[in-house]
């Protein structure tokens, strides 16, 4: 995962990080995935990254919100926080994530956390057996 950030993360930092993405898989939240037009989907709350190359239609992936666009009404249940569906969560163009639920992935382990380049840095991650064989 890369982010700005002009300081490494603490200790502490990455392990709160950690923690967060174990009780989102924890939770056993929904991943919904959709095709749209890359116009569509930049206009959502999706993240996506401008200097990324991306086709004219994009895979968009939420895990835990719906994907939502400027001018929708948020529906009365996304803000229940005893709503499972409930959660401060990612969407965002993505090419990579194939689960159906966040428990799919059993457990997260962060490996590494690095700069890559000015105020740029990187976190470095496995999920799944590939976490539990890590540890």
């Amino acid at each position: 995962f890369d982010f700005t950030s002009i300081k490494p993360v603490t200790p502490d930092q990455l392990q709160e990080i950690e923690d967060y993405v174990n009780e989102c898989i924890e939770k056993d939240l929904k991943v919904n995935t959709t095709i749209l037009p890359l116009e569509k989907a930049t206009k959502s709350n999706a993240i996506f990254f401008f200097d990324d190359k991306y086709s004219d239609k994009v895979r968009v992936v939420s895990i835990g919100s719906p994907i939502m666009f400027k001018n929708d009404i948020i529906k009365k249940e996304f803000l229940d926080e005893n709503n499972k569906d409930y959660y401060h969560s990612s969407i965002e163009l993505c090419g990579g994530t194939h689960v159906s639920t966040t428990k799919d992935l059993k457990l997260f382990v962060i490996m590494k956390e690095s700069s890559i380049g000015g105020g740029i840095r990187r976190i470095e991650a496995a999920a799944g057996n590939s976490a539990i064989n890590y540890l």
